[in-house]
């Protein structure tokens, strides 16, 4: 029974560990994507002739 329980506190906190790992990733990847949002925004707005805040406020036209 000791075994067991032994067991299932070493997995229990190597998924805790995994969950914080996770949550780093996921942190991350939301800096990135945004970045990479914002970064898009701008690269399309020069090739379309806008500004990036004709981009964010909606109120580009295409000439």
């Amino acid at each position: 029974m000791s075994a067991k329980i032994d067991l299932f506190a070493s997995f229990d906190k190597k998924l805790e560990e995994h969950d914080h790992l996770l949550a780093q990733r996921e942190e991350k990847l939301s800096v990135v994507r945004s970045r990479l949002v914002k970064e898009s925004e701008s690269v399309l707005g020069r090739s379309l002739g806008m500004l990036p805040s004709d981009l964010t406020t909606g109120t580009a036209t295409m000439d």
